[in-house]
């Protein structure tokens, strides 16, 4: 079993601009190999805009899990919990 890594950054995808979004879309898909990789996002494909541009769901891209919510507020917290320390995480939307 791989260990997990999860990134969250404001927007992942193709089409998605901004250093840090494209660093971490890097990073991420070159880790694939070694661990599970997962990346928590909103669905905006422009930071400047802020608008919800790509669908809400889940999302494979080269390899990596990619979870999207829509970008309500000013920010948005995703909570991993493991109930009864089996190891299997659930995700929670804090909104």
């Amino acid at each position: 079993m791989k260990a997990k890594v999860v990134f969250v950054v404001t927007g992942y995808g193709e089409k998605v601009n901004g250093g840090v979004e494209q660093h971490c879309k890097m990073l991420a898909e070159r880790l694939v190999t070694d661990y599970d990789v997962e990346v928590l996002s909103t669905c905006v494909q422009n930071y400047v805009k802020g608008e919800n541009e790509i669908p809400a769901g889940d999302e494979w891209i080269n390899g990596v899990l990619v979870w999207r919510n829509l970008f309500i507020r000013s920010y948005i917290v995703f909570m991993y919990v493991s109930p009864n320390g089996s190891g299997n995480l659930e995700r929670y939307f804090i909104n």
